[in-house]
């Protein structure tokens, strides 16, 4: 448990939710059993490490590990009666090359297989009861548990196995009496049975060799599970509400792990008390199957109703949950048998058919903040060239920004003691880098603030306050803190003593979420009912008061309708602040936006503060929606040092960037709006490719707004918008040095992306190693975009992050021509796949001028051959070959065109090119946009 790092090298979602599908047997069996032939160390068997499995019919299979069928033969399980006994339990026995069923006739059947015809060699019949479960230990022992709640083992030795080799085969298979083991008359072969028993049929049965135990489990409440030590000959009794399905035992951590009737994966200690150790909660129906991947330290669990969830057995928590699709499994069957193969990484799922899941490969680097919900700061240090990210759960760590390598990283940095000596960690707050660069500043839930030499982890200096510390900011030598009763403090810290320690008076009582400083003498204050102040720090002197005049009219509500504090929560969401920042390259002058604040509402506000010796004043003097969503807000921003870029990150996962040059930005200045944008622009950001054609042919469904979602005066000009988490972008950060935007979400998911929109990579072992591209590498690839940002975004979003570039439309365009669907008259020597966007020159910029009327028809009757006495319908396609990216043959069938105005075929081409290229699964590639969606059959209908 101290050493985390080196066991969960694994990728947060382990599996690949997407199974492959094998024939098992008809839809009326099913495969209850699933095990692996052994390989035995003194014979050789042809399906020595086969997959095998069983049916409720007697329908054996053995299968390769490549999962081929190898060979099936239907087992004879029929009696001598009219009744057709089933088949209920399997078990694999490859020392003396035999496999073990049970059957639903009280007898157990042993097969030879060292040929193909599986002769029945022996069985022992008139067993008390059925026997529903059986497990094999080293082929000499075989547990069984039967339907009265008795578990029983069988101990047979080679001389049984010789006298039966010896004995004909064309003789009847012996039938050895049960009652006749127990007198001992049967050489080779005696059973005992364990003390306590069920008091209903046994689920599940187990043999531990390392304790010499056997376990197992039935839904009886007070003895949900048992434990039989056989050298003691005593049992111990687990209980449950509801009683235990199945079970499954770790010997790295000596923990049986259970799956319970009632909706609970439970951990067990079996040599400590009876009481569960821990409970996982999250399935909606009882428990049907559970694993332990004792090679990853994670649970598999899977319920009645097909969900499967893997959960991290050192840190409980739910890594991956899988829901299969619709038609996938019929109705709501419940899967009968689950089977980790850890040594070739797959999960098998049986049913009638056999699905396979594969797991994606372990990674070698190591993941920082694995208990941190959230990041507290992200920023990039140019004196060292490298990043700092900073946990909750008191953690700093230090990140390579090429090959985003985790450096180094210092746990358990705040902490407190207790009267009785236990250490307990508390949580980070806020923190922040200084202005030097050289030192990290930490303030935890404690109420401390601590100076750090983060490259060495040593604890420069530590000051103690009287609130909890919500944001920190600094100028040279000075350290704002401010925190959640109103207050702010100040630190003189000069690498020497605390020189100066003061706390400034309060103006509210609510808390502090974002300070901001501007000068040495100037800071802005936010608190979280909306109000901003500006402060002087020569006399401690609120200056001013800015708050927008929204909050005037929810302060009129004088009475609460649904409970007493809604007038609060409703300014709250209206008026709500989350950031504040100084645009400090900007003066305090008339009309000049030297102030930028986010809020819960979704806006971001640009304010005018003019804060002087004899002047005093201030306006809010622009406000546009930065969202989608009424319910969405903004939770954070960055700017550069030249305060060209403002970003922001918003609750849906979308960051934006806004062109702040010339807005607002001196005396009387033209709004950025009213500014013709440079060529260059274009050409940097993909999505001002498409902003033209969306407000020009797409107004009535865009999600963005003509005016730029103007409320008061002018919008910035807004030059890229992506998604970039599903989650909510909690912290974004932008180093000028770099070039680069860094994201964050919750679970401490970070990722790194140009101002363009490109995806650099990222810092969590999730996808390092799939999408990680050093940012110094100009060839990186735009395929690797994030895998759920590809199931999820939007056609704009695919776009910016494709760089503008359609590449399977590209390849339809170019398969047309090469294989001669129609032909150009006069074919230009460097044709542009897009050439029918033309290219207007207006006022010394190019903007694509797309028009709605333009259709597939129209560019399709350019290309075809005109005949007086032929119609477009005789034309056909014959086997196009076309060449995927895995040097592959996609071979298309001859395909006759309906008639000459319905180009349904073609159609069907162009989706076979975009779709079986691609991962199907994941939907549109990328290649459309909002303007013209490839996607969209009805765009081209005719």
């Amino acid at each position: 448990m101290e050493n985390y790092e080196n066991h969960r090298t694994v990728t947060d979602k382990p599996f690949d939710p997407t199974p492959t599908f094998f024939s098992g047997v008809r839809a009326q069996d099913n495969i209850f059993e699933f095990t692996v032939y052994s390989t035995a160390t003194d014979s050789v068997v042809d399906v020595s490490g086969d997959y095998v499995f069983l049916s409720r019919s007697g329908l054996l299979s053995f299968w390769r590990r490549d999962m081929k069928r190898h060979f099936e033969t239907k087992i004879t399980v029929s009696n001598d009666g009219a009744i057709t006994p089933m088949a209920t339990g399997l078990s694999c026995m490859p020392k003396y090359k035999m496999v073990a069923i049970s059957t639903t006739a009280a007898d157990i059947r042993f097969f030879n297989c060292s040929t193909y015809k599986f002769q029945h060699k022996f069985s022992i019949v008139w067993l008390p009861a059925v026997v529903v479960n059986m497990d094999c230990h080293d082929s000499d022992m075989l547990v069984c548990g039967d339907f009265r709640g008795y578990v029983f083992f069988l101990k047979m030795d080679s001389s049984l196995f010789s006298r039966l080799r010896s004995r004909a085969d064309h003789l009847d298979p012996l039938n050895i009496p049960f009652d006749e083991i127990g007198r001992k008359r049967v050489a080779g072969m005696q059973w005992e049975f364990t003390a306590k028993s069920h008091f209903s049929n046994v689920l599940k049965v187990k043999y531990i060799p390392t304790n010499r135990t056997i376990i197992s489990c039935s839904i009886n409440t007070k003895r949900a599970m048992l434990i039989h030590y056989l050298e003691q000959k005593k049992s111990k009794s687990f209980a449950t509400d509801g009683g235990i399905s199945c079970f499954d035992f770790c010997e790295k951590f000596n923990v049986v792990v259970t799956g319970c009737i009632d909706k609970t994966v439970k951990l067990w200690n079996p040599s400590g008390n009876l009481s569960c150790r821990e409970t996982l909660t999250g399935h909606l129906h009882s428990i049907s199957n559970v694993l332990v991947d004792e090679k990853r330290l994670m649970i598999v669990s899977v319920d009645r109703i097909q969900t499967i969830r893997i959960w991290d057995m050192l840190r409980p928590r739910c890594l991956q949950l899988i829901k299969f699709q619709e038609g996938e499994f019929s109705g709501r069957q419940v899967f009968p048998f689950l089977y980790l193969d850890q040594q070739h990484d797959k999960l098998i799922i049986t049913t009638s058919r056999i699905a396979v899941l594969k797991a994606y490969g372990p990674t070698a680097k190591q993941k920082a903040h694995y208990d941190s919900e959230l990041l507290i700061l992200i920023i990039y240090n140019n004196l060292f060239d490298c990043l700092i990210t900073v946990g909750n759960k008191s953690s700093v760590a230090v990140w390579d920004p090429e090959s985003f390598n985790l450096i180094h990283e210092y746990r358990e940095i705040h902490f407190r003691k207790d009267k009785v000596g236990i250490r307990h960690v508390e949580d980070i707050t806020a923190a922040g880098l200084d202005p030097s660069e050289r030192r990290l500043v930490t303030a935890g839930r404690d109420a401390s603030i601590k100076v750090w030499n983060f490259h060495l982890g040593i604890c420069l200096r530590e000051f103690n306050v009287d609130f909890v510390v919500l944001s920190l900011t600094f100028h040279g030598f000075v350290i704002y803190a401010a925190g959640s009763t109103g207050s702010i403090s100040v630190f003189f810290d000069n690498d020497q003593d605390v020189l100066d320690d003061s706390q400034w008076k309060k103006v509210s009582e609510h808390s502090i979420v974002s300070v901001a400083c501007y000068s040495n003498h100037i800071l802005a204050s936010a608190s979280s009912d909306g109000q901003i102040v500006i402060w002087l720090r020569k006399n401690a002197d609120a200056k001013l008061f800015l708050e927008d005049s929204t909050t005037l009219e929810v302060e009129t509500i004088k009475e609460a309708k649904n409970f007493q504090a809604e007038p609060l929560v409703i300014k709250r969401r209206l008026c709500g602040i989350n950031q504040i920042l100084f645009l400090t390259t900007r003066e305090m002058d008339k009309n000049v936006g030297n102030l930028v604040s986010c809020g819960t509402d979704g806006r971001i506000r640009i304010w005018n503060v003019i804060c002087a010796n004899k002047v005093n004043k201030w306006r809010l003097i622009s406000k546009f929606k930065a969202v989608f969503r009424d319910c969405d807000g903004v939770l954070s921003m960055a700017t550069d040092p030249r305060n060209i870029y403002l970003i922001t990150g918003d609750t849906l996962g979308y960051v934006r960037v806004y062109d702040l040059e010339d807005y607002y930005s001196t005396y009387d200045s033209t709004p950025a709006n009213s500014k013709k944008l440079q060529p260059a622009q274009y050409e940097q950001f993909p999505f001002l490719q498409l902003k033209e054609s969306i407000h020009k042919n797409h107004s009535q469904h865009s999600k963005f707004q003509p005016d730029g979602g103007a409320e008061l005066g002018y919008p910035a000009v807004l030059l890229n918008c992506f998604r970039a988490h599903i989650g909510p972008v909690l912290k974004v950060c932008y180093s000028d040095a770099k070039g680069f935007i860094v994201t964050a979400t919750r679970k401490g998911q970070t990722r790194l992306w140009s101002v363009a929109g490109t995806y650099l990579g990222s810092l969590d072992t999730t996808e390092n190693a799939r999408d990680a591209h050093p940012i110094s590498n100009t060839n990186r690839g735009r395929k690797n975009i994030p895998r759920d940002i590809r199931r999820a975004a939007s056609p704009v979003t695919l776009h910016v992050l494709n760089g503008g570039r359609k590449p399977h439309w590209e390849r339809a365009m170019n398969a047309l021509k090469l294989y001669n669907l129609g032909h150009i008259t006069e074919p230009s020597a460097h044709e542009t796949p897009l050439f029918w966007v033309d290219q207007k020159e207006n006022d010394n910029h190019f903007i694509k001028d797309v028009s709605q009327e333009f259709t597939l028809l129209q560019d399709l009757q350019k290309r075809l051959p005109y005949f007086s006495e032929t119609t477009v319908g005789n034309l056909r396609l014959q086997k196009l070959e076309l060449e995927n990216r895995k040097s592959n043959l996609l071979i298309l069938r001859s395909i006759k065109f309906i008639s000459e105005k319905s180009y349904s075929s073609l159609l069907i081409i162009i989706r076979h090119i975009f779709l079986d290229q691609y991962d199907s699964s994941i939907g549109c590639s990328g290649c459309c946009s909002s303007s013209y969606a490839i996607c969209n059959l009805q765009f081209f209908s005719p």
